[in-house]
């Protein structure tokens, strides 16, 4: 009897040191089948391999996470292109020009103080509404505000009108940025009224445009609509300002596809397509291609956005368009995707990833 009990525990032992030595072999992975019980290690369960299918499909998702960087980047070179500068002073001999030694910031500012120094006060407001160009491009809204209202009283103090109207453009496009659309509706309306008694039938065109567009932003789709088509529309027609009409175009379709009148906005963007073709306009027909290939995109036409895109991609390339063309593989990839032409998709990813990282480091703003 003590035999069996003494071979009995010696089995115990054994089994039991057998368990503590797979455990520590297997360095506990994360999966195991609970259900299993008995004698021995725990039976783990590893997933299987990725597919193809699933790897692209889990790239596309990081690509999505990550592209917060190009968006902000694509956000801040198209605001900056509707900014005015005013050009009065060149960059003193003494102020360094590396901006891997001091910022664009700090050398302006410095800019700023030399012709303070010179009592150059022309200089100083025109190197000022610089500085408010870097802050509203960092999104320090209030700072550069400041410093457009007070280069705005100097100049209104002087009567100059051209350089007034610049930073009250400047301003308008301020307030809109933050989202204080009363203020910049103000603004724009000031504007629209020099535009009129100056008699510049494209300045007060654009500005109604830009109007429509916050109008747009506050939801407000019918006054939208009607500022560009019988505001806007007709007096470009005026001025045979035929780029400018294919803008006008492109924001009312945009306009109807933020709506989700998504049937009226292929229409406008196909009359976009038309008028740019017509009058030899291809960075126009390259805006409006695109933007008829992201709607056809995103209501599941994939295979006529390709067509668009690829149209768009030889024209914004042929242009220097950077920032289209990033975009343009950008959806080019998601439609193949979207119609599980995995290949095709793992070749526009490719290219898009080079396109984006060739982008985000050459650009530089100011």
């Amino acid at each position: 009897m003590r035999k069996g009990l003494w071979m009995c525990g010696l089995l115990l032992f054994l089994f039991s040191g057998f368990e503590s030595h797979g455990q520590t072999k297997l360095n506990q992975p994360s999966k195991y089948n609970e259900q299993f019980s008995g004698i021995g290690p725990k039976v783990y369960i590893l997933p299987p391999p990725k597919t193809k299918i699933e790897i692209i499909q889990e790239q596309y998702s990081d690509k999505k996470k990550e592209q917060s960087e190009l968006l902000s980047l694509i956000d801040r070179l198209q605001l900056f292109e509707k900014l005015k500068r005013i050009d009065n002073g060149k960059l003193p001999g003494n102020i360094t020009k590396d901006t891997s030694i001091v910022s664009r910031e700090e050398q302006v500012s410095a800019v700023i103080v030399y012709y303070k120094q010179a009592n150059k006060l022309d200089s100083v407001w025109s190197w000022q509404n610089h500085l408010g160009i870097i802050k509203l491009l960092k999104g320090e809204h209030q700072a550069a505000r400041d410093l457009f209202a007070a280069v705005l009283k100097e100049y209104q103090y002087l009567s100059n009108e051209s350089k007034s109207i610049a930073i009250l453009n400047n301003l308008a496009i301020l307030e809109n940025n933050a989202q204080k659309y009363e203020a910049s509706l103000r603004y724009y309306d000031e504007l629209i009224q020099l535009a009129k008694a100056n008699r510049d039938i494209l300045a007060e065109a654009l500005y109604t445009l830009s109007v429509a567009n916050i109008e747009a932003q506050m939801g407000n789709y019918r006054a939208a609509h009607n500022l560009v088509l019988t505001r806007s529309f007709p007096l470009l027609q005026k001025t045979r300002s035929y780029p400018n009409i294919v803008t006008a175009l492109n924001t009312l379709a945009l306009i109807k596809e933020n709506e989700e009148k998504y049937v009226e906005a292929k229409w406008i963007y196909l009359q976009a397509v038309d008028v740019a073709t017509l009058h030899n306009d291809e960075r126009g027909l390259a805006q409006s291609l695109f933007r008829i290939a992201e709607l056809k995109n995103k209501i599941g036409d994939g295979a006529l956005a390709i067509k668009d895109y690829k149209h768009a991609k030889e024209l914004a390339s042929k242009h220097g368009m950077d920032a289209m063309l990033v975009e343009i593989e950008d959806g080019i990839g998601d439609a193949y995707l979207n119609m599980g032409k995995y290949n095709e998709a793992a070749l526009a990813l490719n290219s898009y990833n080079i396109l984006k990282v060739e982008f985000i480091n050459k650009q530089i703003l100011m």
